[in-house]
């Protein structure tokens, strides 16, 4: 071993030296007898660095900066990732084994322009048919294994910088054209009543006004929803702590084709997903209704996920619930509740067809009609961004722009503003 002068506590291996600039080098030759180096900040850094290219020495890859393939670099990202949500990795893995491995993933980092991206993406979106979030899904993957060549010096900018960026634009302009029918994104108040005048009566959907009054009236996710516990619950300072999700992802099973799916419990979707709720009488009511419930029939909770249990909203086999478990009783219960309202000729309104996360748009709409401000909607929602809350969960119904109207009428009468058109005069 050499030994390092100017840090006499320390050993170079060999390989190993410090440069004049102060910076630590490591060279070694590659199978073709090339001679190549790699340099690091500091001694630690440097190791790390002749770890990764031991790893891929390990694994066949040509180390070779030339023959360097897009696929050699994923592999790298992929055993180095850190900080990603299992869900969201695994998705990633996914997308871009099906779709990028051993195909465009085959290209050499040094010969990778940003036109053969764009064209790549630009397949994907007219051959394969793959909408622009899920080529942005692939993209981001891509985006960060070019990172890594930028960082290890084989390429000076990452060609993906951008290269959806048209794409995008041009999908957005394709659905603004196109006309589709408006997919309800809220329950109006006649709605509602509907709704859970329904499921008050029904013997066979009667449990489910307490799993669906909650979302309504907390507006909480379907993942917080799933992930909530009976020991989030404080009757006695009438809270509900809201601080974990339920996530899903999926891996791929040896000698078959589907996918299977695993669950587990996680973090908020955010920082600002982490909040208390206060409780209010109906929400007590709704709880209180759901233990009962599960008393009645007997039910207690058989699953534990990664240490979490004793789950507050249990099924009908004392497991958590899924959110599709819930979209397909929400949308039996639409189903049988029309078919009610039209065989009986019942006074009442039909229903949409809505999903569970719409229940998290009316709740917001509805505290948007009653004056709440912007800022308390978003902290009980869990938000961070106000424009989003605005743009995407507001939605303002129709009797309530029609009494918006009136009091405007009101205001045009009291201040003498009315327009009369008895006392115009022809020119």
């Amino acid at each position: 071993m050499a030994l390092d002068n100017s840090k006499n506590t320390k050993k170079l291996h060999k390989g190993e030296r410090i440069r004049k600039d102060g910076r630590y080098e490591y060279r070694y030759r590659d199978k073709l007898g090339q001679d190549h180096s790699v340099y690091g900040t500091s001694l630690a850094e440097l190791r790390q660095r002749e770890e990764e290219i031991s790893r891929l020495r390990f694994k066949g890859v040509n180390l070779d900066k030339a023959n360097v393939s897009l696929d050699d670099l994923f592999d790298l990202w992929r055993e180095n990732k850190k900080g990603i949500k299992k869900n969201t990795f695994s998705n990633y893995i996914y997308m871009y084994r099906r779709y990028v491995y051993g195909k465009f993933g085959k290209n050499k980092i040094r010969d990778m322009s940003r036109s053969d991206i764009k064209r790549f993406y630009n397949d994907l979106y007219d051959k394969k048919h793959l909408s622009a979030g899920t080529i942005d899904s692939i993209h981001t993957v891509i985006h960060q294994v070019i990172e890594i060549a930028i960082d290890d010096d084989y390429i000076r900018y990452n060609p993906a910088d951008r290269a959806l960026t048209e794409l995008k634009k041009e999908e957005k302009k394709k659905k603004n054209n196109d006309f589709k029918p408006i997919e309800p994104k809220f329950l109006n108040s006649e709605e509602k009543a509907a709704l859970f005048d329904f499921l008050k009566t029904s013997v066979q959907y009667h449990r489910w006004y307490y799993v669906l009054g909650f979302l309504i009236m907390t507006g909480v996710r379907i993942g917080e929803f799933a992930a909530l516990q009976k020991e989030d619950v404080d009757y006695k300072n009438r809270t509900i702590t809201i601080n974990k999700t339920l996530a899903s992802y999926e891996i791929d099973v040896p000698g078959k084709t589907k996918r299977k799916t695993l669950y587990e419990i996680h973090s908020t979707k955010t920082e600002d997903g982490k909040r208390v709720i206060p409780m209010n009488d109906e929400i007590e009511q709704v709880l209180r209704g759901e233990e009962e419930y599960q008393k009645f029939a007997e039910l207690k909770c058989v699953r534990e996920l990664n240490g979490y249990k004793d789950f507050m909203f249990l099924t009908s086999i004392g497991t958590f619930y899924k959110d599709c478990t819930v979209n397909k009783a929400i949308y039996r219960i639409i189903k049988a509740c029309n078919e009610e309202t039209i065989c009986k000729g019942l006074n009442r309104v039909l229903l949409p067809k809505v999903s569970c996360h719409k229940f998290r748009h009316t709740f917001n709409s509805d505290m948007h009609n009653l004056g709440i401000m912007v800022e308390d909607r978003i902290a009980i929602l869990g938000q961070k961004d106000v424009d989003v809350n605005i743009d995407v969960y507001t939605h303002v119904a129709d009797e309530t722009k029609r009494a918006t109207m009136e009091k405007m009428s009101s205001h045009y009468k009291a201040s003498g503003t009315m327009f009369d058109p008895t006392s115009t005069q022809e020119n």
